[in-house]
């Protein structure tokens, strides 16, 4: 590659979601911002176009994507993967657990999230279904990529000495979104929490914990990201007034900032298991680019990042959850000025400040460089 020539990438994610967004589309749109070709695809056949300097991939587990993989590297070209999860220890009982270790492939449709027991796709009725090892196809694909991306220093330990070259890429936000969203007015007090289906067992951890709420004419429990009725059973009867639970309907990722804006404190539980150990403090991130404290289980990625009395609390028992709940819920001064203090740590994590780190990576891999 020149030195006046700008180097290209095509982002392959493995989803559409919140890990697919913050790992591959958001710096592919940052990339093109500052004026740098780029593609985000979820067609793998789009690899037969080998005009771009730099393929990455997120967490190979189909074997469409492990032969896109080798194409690749029979031509030459510069190929990563990211991970942003330990896929090889998942915990027994976590919603994916299932999908990660086997499953089938549709020939016809590609879709992938196929129970083994099943004899026709549930997407496209397609009947030729293909058996596969997903953590082996994810190992396979470790061996063969120039450089692995990952999330976090325990994801590094754990995979790094599976790939030739390996480098962290931390979650970052975009601040000039959250920049430009409407504040909240005071016409309530919400102390929310939004996830999504994988972390339910995670949801547990502040049940019988919420009573501060119940005790607060004003205040209420905003939740989204899992079935509804899991939310009611858990929690509703904890409330003296049903009213007490607002469920939000689930949103697109577009409208997912405004939606955290609806938050006064953000609630970041978190098993403490091996999985969890390696995941990335994102949701204090946003919690912080919104302008408001995290209570975050002193686990893994919150204990590294929340500053404890500042930016937010550390619950390093259950009955913490009521303590730091009831202490922001009745003090509005220490809650806005951790919710400053918690945003200013979010700026510190915006990717426009970032982008340019993962574009000398880049950069230097398809110059031939390590």
């Amino acid at each position: 590659m020149s030195e006046n020539k700008k180097v290209s990438v095509m982002f392959f994610p493995s989803d559409n979601f919140g890990c697919g967004y913050y790992r591959m589309v958001q710096p592919a749109l940052k990339m093109s911002e500052l004026g740098y070709r780029t593609k985000v695809s979820f067609d793998y056949a789009d690899v037969n176009d080998l005009s771009y300097d730099v393929y990455h991939f997120q967490r190979i587990t189909q074997p469409s994507a492990l032969k896109a993989m080798e194409f690749l590297k029979e031509n030459g070209k510069v190929i990563m993967m990211d991970m942003d999860d330990d896929l090889f220890n998942l915990y027994p009982g976590h919603p994916s657990s299932w999908y990660f270790r086997s499953g089938k492939e549709c020939f016809k449709c590609h879709y992938t999230r196929i129970n083994p027991v099943e004899i026709k796709c549930p997407k496209c009725g397609g009947t030729k279904l293909e058996y596969q090892d997903r953590l082996g196809i994810c190992g396979e694909a470790l061996h063969l990529v120039d450089l692995l991306t990952v999330t976090t220093d325990e994801l590094k330990a754990n995979f790094g000495g599976l790939a030739k070259n390996c480098t962290i890429i931390p979650n970052y936000v975009d601040m000039n979104i959250y920049n430009a969203l409407p504040t909240k007015g005071d016409d309530y007090l919400a102390v929310g929490w939004a996830g999504s289906f994988t972390h339910t067992i995670d949801l547990t951890e502040l049940v019988g914990w919420l009573g501060p709420i119940d005790r607060v004419d004003n205040a209420y429990f905003f939740a989204t990201g899992i079935d509804p009725t899991v939310l009611a059973q858990k929690f509703t009867d904890g409330f003296s007034h049903k009213d007490k639970l607002v469920l939000l309907d689930p949103v697109e990722l577009q409208e997912y900032p405004y939606l955290l804006t609806n938050f006064d404190i953000g609630l970041a539980p978190l098993v403490d298991n091996l999985f969890n150990r390696s995941k990335s403090p994102l949701k204090a991130i946003e919690y912080g680019a919104v302008g408001i404290p995290v209570i975050a289980s002193d686990v893994g990625p919150y204990a590294k990042y929340v500053e404890h009395g500042k930016t937010g609390f550390l619950v390093k028992k259950q009955r913490d959850w009521s303590k730091y709940i009831g202490l922001l819920i009745n003090d509005k001064e220490l809650r806005e000025e951790m919710g400053r203090a918690n945003y200013m740590k979010s700026m510190t994590m915006d990717i426009n400040r970032h982008i340019h780190e993962r574009i000398a990576i880049y950069e230097a891999y398809a110059a031939g460089g390590e």
